[in-house]
């Protein structure tokens, strides 16, 4: 089979995975929101896509039409108000629904597109088309281009995989707790609660479709460009402290190995994709340090640290989350722990990055 994969969301992991799989796509795409941010990509290998999360172009439909393996990195987000704008109608003087300019009769609903605001037939909401071409029966749903896709057989003839990349904050708080998928979710943020939402739209599609999908819930992100040595270069580690406080982390290059390896086996499912060791967090710090030759930042107790009521909101969650699934599958972690990743970052010098935004976000 020829691969071709496409990317929703080319933030810092997808283009990790797309350059571990360069050599045996045929064809790699990736959706970016600027032009500036395009020529980075192409650059990397991604051909870039425009997509603001409202409109699918005629060239998204052609290169969703023709991908296999979808992975999806945006985040999921409120739905945004129609953009209609009201024309005569040049036969009988009534009025059209026209969006940003352009009629909607262009619209490639053959390929079973959608643009946001645009209503599907049935007046029902939030379930699956029951052994259809996989779709919600209306477009409700959190992820952006599950919205704007109300049949994803029909837009995506040639899918043979998703994957659906979420986080270990689904979990909410369990105290310390060991969970795994099978785990009580206890979403307590609007972004927590939009990312179970969007998970269980896309099972839900994809099961209507046929198509396996592997929901990924990943655990803290670091790698080149973002990692604690990075920050102690840059002066802003710190070593903030809270008795009992665990934190679980995954490297960029796992993130990668787990996508290619659930993918190139069209494997779905929901997988925790984290290391080995959650542990507190200044202990990462105190290690970097060690390696750098540098003394770490003092610690500082939780209670008088000033935080962003978002950081705040991740130190409210403790929990300890298992891989054991992913392992029992087969899949083998470069990265276990955090110090053997270090390790063989200052050791190869990728830890500063490539300055092409590995600091970035998805």
């Amino acid at each position: 089979m020829t691969k071709r994969v496409f990317l929703l969301g080319a933030g810092y992991s997808a283009r990790a995975y797309a350059r571990l799989v360069a050599g045996e796509a045929e064809s790699i795409a990736g959706t970016t929101r600027s032009e500036e941010k395009a020529h980075a990509l192409k650059a990397a290998g991604v051909e870039p896509v425009l997509f603001d999360g409202t409109v699918i172009s005629g060239e998204m439909a052609d290169a969703l039409e023709a991908t296999t393996h979808l992975v999806v990195s945006a985040a999921p987000s409120p739905p945004p108000p129609p953009r209609f704008a009201w024309s005569p109608s040049p036969v009988n003087g009534g009025g059209s629904a026209v969006e940003a300019g352009r009629d909607l009769g262009s619209s490639p609903a053959k390929r079973g597109v959608r643009r946001t605001g645009e209503a599907s037939a049935s007046p029902r909401e939030g379930t699956a088309e029951g052994g259809g071409g996989g779709g919600l029966e209306r477009n409700i749903s959190a992820d952006p281009l599950l919205r704007l896709l109300p049949d994803l057989r029909s837009a995506m003839p040639s899918l043979h995989w998703v994957g659906y990349l979420s986080t270990v904050g689904v979990y909410g708080n369990h105290d310390g707790a060991w969970v795994d998928e099978e785990s009580e979710l206890r979403p307590k943020t609007a972004r927590a609660t939009a990312r179970v939402d969007a998970e269980r739209d896309w099972l839900a599609v994809a099961a209507g479709a046929n198509v396996p999908v592997a929901v990924l819930r990943l655990a803290g992100i670091y790698g080149p460009g973002r990692n604690a040595l990075a920050n102690l270069e840059r002066g802003t580690a710190k070593r903030t402290v809270k008795p009992g406080q665990v934190f679980n982390r995954i490297h960029v290059a796992d993130i990668a190995g787990a996508l290619a390896f659930l993918g190139g086996r069209e494997m779905g499912g929901v997988f925790n994709v984290t290391d080995d060791e959650p542990g507190p967090p200044q202990d990462v710090v105190t290690y970097a340090a060690s390696l750098m030759g540098v003394v770490p930042p003092r610690e500082v107790p939780y209670g008088e640290v000033e935080m962003t009521p978002m950081a705040r909101s991740f130190w409210s969650d403790n929990k300890r989350v298992s891989n054991a699934k992913l392992k029992a599958a087969g899949y083998r972690f470069r990265f276990p722990d955090h110090r053997g990743a270090l390790e063989a970052m200052w050791r190869d010098g990728s830890w500063r990055g490539d300055g092409s935004g590995g600091t970035g976000g998805e």
